[in-house]
């Protein structure tokens, strides 16, 4: 994050490093923080996507959002913050 502007200037992601789809990076950026946000991080991505990017960035983010509240409610755990996610994913 600039501490000037405090706009963000990076992101490091380690959770599920792996060689495949490029759109699972952003599936729980879609449920966290909403289209807009997530449309801006795509729009600076480096590597090349295809026209089915945003389509398929949407549905992982419905399914997984709906998946981690289920998880959510089972563990006892914030299940607020995933019902949030969930709005976010089908916004």
């Amino acid at each position: 994050m600039n501490p000037a502007t405090g706009r963000i200037t990076g992101l490091i992601d380690f959770d599920d490093a792996s060689w495949g789809d490029p759109a699972l990076d952003f599936v729980a950026l879609r449920a966290a923080m909403g289209v807009a946000f997530t449309d801006a991080m795509a729009a600076a991505y480096m590597l090349p996507v295809d026209s089915g990017f945003r389509g398929r960035v949407n549905f992982m983010a419905r399914v997984k959002s709906l998946d981690w509240l289920y998880d959510a409610h089972v563990q006892g755990a914030d299940a607020e913050k995933h019902r949030r996610w969930v709005e976010n994913a089908f916004s």
